[in-house]
């Protein structure tokens, strides 16, 4: 009864009171009719304030107010009561709450700011909260409010605020808002990966719509920011540039601090050059150009390298020779572009062989690098396999290797040891070519190309040749054999002159090549008129080039600017002759043709020339001298060329194409022999027979006349050890015991004495010669880790004296021990190892080596993220060649490992059960742990469900699906939900009705599957509106989805504006929402309310259309679809429908306007029945929408013999579709199993009638027809229904009557809904049947009881009426509790 006096006094006051409120930090006063009830106490019982209304009267008006200050403000919180003065009794009641409408204008001071990610956040000023009424945030949330004690503060309120992006608005009971925005943006830092940005802050919107980002002023598009966060934004940039940007955000309208960032200069490759003659230096890398064309300084070392060219993503620099002695490796380089440096350490080492490009021509391996050596030095590997016959040419630019290869190739790893290991690159495949000719006339020719080790599957396609400037050619088959791997092609290469690279494919196989153009040969030479040379040959094919400046002659050790004539027969020049160089070619297209050597026929111009030189014989004489030394040097040069001819023939195996350019091979392998043969290959001719070390001793055996060691000292340590020798007849045998305290000191600079048999003499202070010392012993098993770092080898001899060891085939060892201090041990080295994979040998000067492998692989820890697996762990192998993954023992594709490094490894691995994996790795042939792991159920999205009547729920994620095909347990919270069917991706499960009073929200999900849960924390809430999918049809939004409300209670908003006119259809399994857009869409939010707001999604555009008719005839049919809001771009394209089943049809342009933006096309719409959604688009516009399949319609029913209903129409076209079992007939509150008959003009079935329903309709693929309603045919039949059932009489009329009445009404309710829907789409009239039955049954459950219409009656007046009547009720109730009372 109570709660009954408390509403009736809200009705009062709410109607009989009209007040204005006026609040300040200094006082809050009302203002009363003067005839009105008023507030005349407030008291706040948790903080024991008590405030007393001051009243001051005028003739109309009642003015009442509180004096406030700040302390009385901080105590207007916890439970309230209120006295009221009823003026018209003149009496005062206590005891009641403050209304929330009646409360004051709240304050807010300072600004209140937020940040974007929410949090706890602190709202400050006056009248925040008066009593237990606070606010919400419109349009977001209801805020928890995290201060709650006697001791809070009203003034200070600290609440939790899930966060948002743009304005705000706080809401107060009383009808009060407040609009804030955030806090400004603010950019911290900035990092950039290749063309990702990594921007880090505070308070950007994580909506990307709702973020711009500026550099320098210019907006970059959405399309390239990949992620936003409130603390973090990625994007894709790439700023090709050198130079410093400015950026800024403007993130929900709020802009931020401008950031500077320098775009450096980020250089990644370089190649080498030698040291003693200098060269052109290449870099690669990013940014590495100016955007004012400046040009960029670098600088290798201290030396400087003068800049020839710049791109954004090359330099190429000239270095002038190093002195000697100077440091040569390790360099750092140091790029400087309009004073922006590179950060990045990039190292530069001379004479370190650079392996720059790799071609596959005529089966020979090519190289282009630098510093590659010579050919008595240089070693080729291909995956650790040494390669033979190598032919290495060196000019001024780059060294060319050629080889072929001596082992199948299979991705491949290809690097080379010239003293230094030179970079790795990879040989993709063994797959090659041959042509069929040496070189290609440069007329051009027919040839035959000969294709090796093709794989079966792209024997019969089509080769293809690719040149650089994109001209390509087509191979065509010469049948001249069934053996697929190995095929022969003609192809129609076209003219040209020199090399060409060119790139070769068939089916999914291809290699870079080259091919080789002719040169002329020069037939003979004389001397012609005016001392003229004349040279005679066929060269019509090249005069066009000689026009063309293609073709140059060398002679007398020079190219001739342009000789005297060129013809097709002949070119002459005159004979200046300044050495004896006597050799003639022709450069053509920088190709050289074959040499001819000049003869007898030069003799005279060269006496001549010596004539003409008395005056100088003096110098003469000297130059003859310098003759006779060239002539050594030309003899020199004879034995080069002896050598070059031996190189020539061994490259003739390789590559014959390249015999007209052996001229250079010569000059520059001569030159530069002397700078790649290493001085430290020297011969020691050993005279020791054997020998043996243990930990025991060392033991030397010598011939017994051969000099042998007699002693050994070892300065730093003191050490000295005397051999002591025992001869046989024919041996002399040495030893010296050994101990761990001696060989610990078997280090430092050392002396020997070396006895001279033969001179029976004994000389000292030599030092050790390390191809002497004794066998090194490693104990225990030297196992490094993969990535090494400073790692301990121990063992015996491991150093003797300074002479240590390498590791093959990777690098020299720096020892990090002090080997040179008196406490060294010799014993335990600690060496700094730059680590690797497989097995490798320590290499002794003394050719002893040990072979060892690494550490083994060991797996820590393993997480997955999608379709991302990292395994985390020690020594793995940083080559992905070289280590393979096994998942319970199946062995996973090269292809998936997307990166390897020694402690992690990245994985593409999609496992798409729910299930627990044994996982190994081997990692250079060794085996690691086997490591178990869950790879756990991933819930990601879950929909809702009313909580009174339960339902279906459908999860959505990952692995959710068992691979024993056993069912999940699924719970919600503590409820079980009954799962129906799994999937890997999708769950749906069957919950109860919840009890009332239950926690309804934040549920957690927990799904089980083989005992294994889910860790992951997704939320659940009943009675949440979701928004599940969006289609648009006839220009009208569809929105499937569930809890979506009823229309009286529901709000659609897109872009925060309130859409009307909306339709909500309610059936067992989801809402449809149905409505027309108010607002032009354009990449436009949507979302609804209904007490609690949906899910976001989004709305791409406003483009959309319409079919010319309602429905689509089952036979297929000709329609009109008319399409709006095309963009003017796509005007000339043509529309395509595409269905679900992959059936794609194009649009015809009827060609009735010319407006580009609204257009009307001609669709052929195949035969079908039901809905069907499609996808339909024109160019870059698309959008997905329905259509449907007219229902037929029942003309007629009548009872036919047999007592059968005969139902009569036009069916024709259903007749397939009911053979088909896609048609139902419904009757009597049941879908029929079968009908007895159904053809094209009618369909029967047996009168069984259960109960009042009397209505026909048929159920055509899932669409129902217009109901037919059954009248006076039946009411023979309902009488014998009845009759038989006299024993239930009463029960049945109070039945029929109760179910008349409920029909009645839901007529009422559906036509006036049918009257509704008609404004949006015409296509759905035929169900309206179900939309009437759903929605009155479940109009309770969507109409939220908390959706209360309050009339305020603040600045406003009632009916007198209206105020009589609750007055005298609520008086009546008042002299009722009275009574009661006493």
């Amino acid at each position: 009864m109570k709660a009954i006096f408390f509403i009736c006094f809200i009705i009062i006051f709410k109607f009989c009171c009209s007040l204005n409120i006026k609040s300040t930090k200094e006082s809050i006063v009302y203002q009363y009719d003067i005839d009105e009830d008023y507030y005349s106490k407030w008291s706040f019982d948790l903080t024991g304030l008590e405030l007393e209304f001051n009243c001051v009267n005028s003739s109309v008006v009642r003015t009442c107010s509180i004096p406030m200050d700040e302390l009385i403000a901080k105590k207007l919180h916890g439970d309230t009561s209120s006295c009221l003065y009823y003026a018209r009794y003149n009496s005062n009641i206590c005891g009641f709450p403050i209304i929330p409408k009646k409360t004051p204008t709240p304050i807010v001071e300072p600004e209140f700011r937020p940040p974007t990610k929410g949090g706890n956040v602190l709202i400050q000023g006056y009248y925040l909260v008066i009593g237990a009424f606070s606010f919400t945030i419109y349009p977001s949330e209801i805020l928890s409010i995290i201060s709650e004690s006697v001791n809070a503060d009203a003034t200070n309120i600290t609440v939790l605020y899930k966060g948002g992006c743009g304005p705000r608005s706080l809401i107060w009971n009383n009808g009060n808002n407040y609009t804030f925005n955030h806090a400004s943006p603010s950019i911290q830092s900035l990092s950039v990966n290749d063309s990702l940005v990594l921007i880090n802050g505070d308070n950007f919107c994580n909506v990307k719509e709702m973020v711009d980002i500026f550099m320098d002023e210019i907006k970059v598009e959405k399309q390239s920011i990949e992620l936003v966060d409130h603390e973090i934004i990625k994007l894709n940039f790439n700023q090709q540039y050198c130079k410093s940007v400015e950026i800024k955000i403007v993130s929900g309208g709020l802009v931020s601090n401008v950031f500077k960032k320098e775009f450096k200069p980020n250089p990644i490759k370089i190649n080498t050059v030698p040291s003693d003659i200098g060269g052109i230096v290449i870099f690669e890398g990013q940014r590495l150009s100016s955007s004012i064309k400046s040009t960029p300084l670098v600088k290798i070392g201290n030396y400087s390298c003068i800049v020839i060219s710049s791109t954004i993503n090359r330099i190429e620099c000239n270095i002038k020779p190093i002195p000697k002695g100077s440091i040569l490796k390790d360099l750092i380089v140091s790029i400087s572009i309009d004073g922006i440096k590179n950060d990045n350490k990039l190292l530069f080492s001379f004479d370190t062989p650079f392996i720059s490009d790799i071609l596959i021509t005529q089966g020979i391996i090519k190289i282009n690098g630098n510093c590659l050596g010579t050919n008595s030095s240089t070693q080729i590997y291909i995956d650790d396999v040494l390669q033979t016959n190598i032919t290495i040419s060196v000019n001024e630019k780059q060294t060319i290797l050629l080889f072929q290869p001596s082992i199948q190739i299979k991705k491949s790893k290809l690097y080379l040891k010239n003293e230094i290991k030179s970079n790795e690159v990879i040989l993709d495949s063994s797959f090659y070519g041959k042509f069929s000719e040496s070189y290609i006339s440069v007329d051009g020719q027919l040839v035959n190309y000969t294709l090796y080790n093709i794989n079966q599957v792209n024997y019969n396609k089509i080769p293809i040749i690719e040149f650089l400037n994109n001209i390509t050619i087509s191979g065509i088959d010469i049948k001249n054999s069934t053996e697929y791997s190995t095929h022969t092609y003609s192809f129609q290469i076209p003219n040209g002159c020199g090399r060409k690279e060119f790139f070769i494919s068939i089916g999914d196989q291809g290699f870079r090549s080259e091919l080789y153009y002719g040169t002329p040969k020069i037939r003979n030479c004389s001397i012609g008129i005016n001392q003229m040379i004349v040279c005679n040959g066929n060269f019509e094919s090249y005069v066009g080039l000689y026009n063309d400046d293609e073709v140059q002659i060398h002679f007398s050790n020079e190219f001739l600017k342009k000789p005297s004539s060129f013809d097709k027969n002949s070119f002459s020049f005159p004979s200046n002759i300044q050495n004896n160089i006597t050799e003639i070619f022709l450069q053509v297209c920088n190709e050289l043709s074959e040499i001819y050597i000049v003869d007898s026929i030069l003799e005279p111009l060269k006496n001549s020339t010596n004539n003409n030189n008395n005056n100088n014989n003096n110098n003469n004489n000297n130059n003859n001298n310098n003759n006779n030394n060239n002539n050594n040097n030309n003899n020199n040069n004879n034995n080069n060329n002896n050598n070059n001819n031996n190189n020539n023939n061994n490259t003739s195996q390789f590559d014959s194409t390249t015999n007209g350019k052996q001229i250079y091979n010569e000059t520059y392998e001569s030159s530069d022999n002397s700078f790649y043969t290493s001085s430290n290959h020297k011969n020691y001719n050993d005279n020791i027979n054997s020998a043996k070390s243990t930990k025991e001793s060392i033991v030397y055996q010598y011939d017994i006349d051969e000099d042998y060691y007699s002693k050994w000292s070892f300065d730093l340590t003191g050490l000295e050890l005397e051999f002591n020798c025992v001869n046989s007849s024919v041996v002399r045998t040495c030893s010296i015991p050994m101990d761990e305290l001696i060989a610990k000191k078997l280090h430092g600079v050392t002396s020997s004495c070396l006895y001279y048999a033969r001179y029976n003499s004994n000389i000292c202070d030599s030092p050790i010669i390390p191809k002497k010392t004794p066998t090194p012993i490693v104990e225990p098993e030297f196992r490094p880790p993969t990535k090494g770092g400073n790692v301990l080898i121990q063992g015996y001899y491991l150093v003797i004296g300074t002479s240590s060891f390498t590791i093959y085939p990777s690098e020299i060892l720096s020892i990090i021990s002090e080997i040179d201090s008196v406490n060294a041990d010799a014993t335990n080295i600690t060496v700094l190892y730059k680590g690797g994979c497989g097995p490798r040998s320590l290499i002794w000067k003394n050719g002893n080596n040990y072979t060892f492998s690494h550490a083994s692989p060991s797996i820590q820890s393993l997480s997955v993220n999608d379709s991302l697996v990292l395994i985390n762990g020690d020594n793995f192998c940083n080559i992905k060649e070289m280590v393979d993954i096994f998942m319970d023992e199946i062995k996973v594709d090269k292809q998936s490992i997307e990166f390897v490094d020694h402690e992690i490894i990245k994985l593409n691995y999609n496992q798409q059960y729910c299930k627990s994996v044994e996982i190994k790795i081997v990692s250079g042939g060794l085996v690691s742990n086997v490591f178990k792991k869950e790879f756990k159920p991933n819930p990601i999205k879950i929909n809702t469900v009313p909580s009174d009547i339960g339902g279906i729920i459908i999860i959505e994620g990952q692995r959710l699906s068992s691979s024993i095909k056993s069912t999940p347990l699924v719970k919600i919270g503590n409820y079980s939900c009954i799962v129906i069917s799994s999937t890997i991706n999708r769950i749906e499960c069957n919950i109860k009705p919840i009890p009332k009073g239950s926690i309804l929200k934040d549920l957690i999900v927990s799904i089980s599957i083989d005992g294994i849960k889910n860790d992951n924390k997704l939320l659940f809430s009943f009675d949440t509106p979701f928004i599940s999918d969006i289609l648009i049809t006839q220009g009208i939004i569809k929105i499937n989805g569930d809890c979506l409300g009823t229309n009286s209670s529901t709000k659609i908003y897109i872009d925060d504006v309130l859409q009307t006119n909306i339709t909500i259809n309610v059936n067992e399994k989801q809402t449809i929402l149905l409505f027309q857009p108010s607002i032009q869409i354009k990449k436009s939010k949507l979302y609804l309310k209904n007490e609690i707001k949906s899910n976001e999604v989004i709305l791409d555009s406003s483009f959309y259309g319409k079919f010319s008719e309602s429905y689509i005839s089952v036979d297929g049919q000709l329609v009109n679809y008319t399409l709006y809001n095309i963009n003017q771009v796509n005007y000339n394209k043509i529309p395509i429908i595409k269905f679900l089943n992959n059936i794609t049809i194009s649009g015809i342009d009827i060609k009735n306007s010319t407006e580009y933006s609204t257009h009307t096309y001609s669709f052929q719409i195949p035969n079908g029945c039901g809905r069907k959604e499609f996808f339909i688009s024109i160019g870059d516009q698309g959008f997905r929408s329905e259509l449907y399949y007219g229902t037929p319609k029942i003309r007629n029913c009548s009872i036919g013999i047999n007592q059968m209903i005969v139902c009569n129409g036009n069916f024709e076209s259903y007749v397939g579709f009911y053979n088909d079992d896609e048609i139902q007939i419904h009757f009597s509150n049941e879908f029929l199993k079968k009908p007895s008959s159904f053809d094209k003009n009618s369909f029967s079935f047996p009168s069984n009638i259960q109960n009042n329903i009397t209505e026909i309709f048929l159920q055509v693929c899932n669409e129902l027809s217009e109901i037919y309603i059954v009248d006076s045919i039946l009411e023979p039949l309902k009488n014998s229904t009845n009759n038989n059932n006299n024993n239930n009489n009463n029960n049945n009329n109070n039945n029929n009557n109760n179910n008349n009445n409920n029909n009645n009404n839901n007529n009422n309710n559906n036509n006036n809904n049918n009257n509704n829907t008609s404004q949006f789409d015409s296509t759905t009239n035929e169900k309206q049947i179900y939309n009437e039955t759903y929605e009155s049954s479940d109009n309770s459950f969507y109409t939220s009881s908390n959706h209360k219409n309050y009339n305020d009656n603040i600045n406003s007046a009632s009916s007198k009426l209206k105020i009589y009547i609750i007055i005298n009720i609520s008086f009546f109730l008042f002299f009722y509790l009275i009574f009661i009372k006493l």
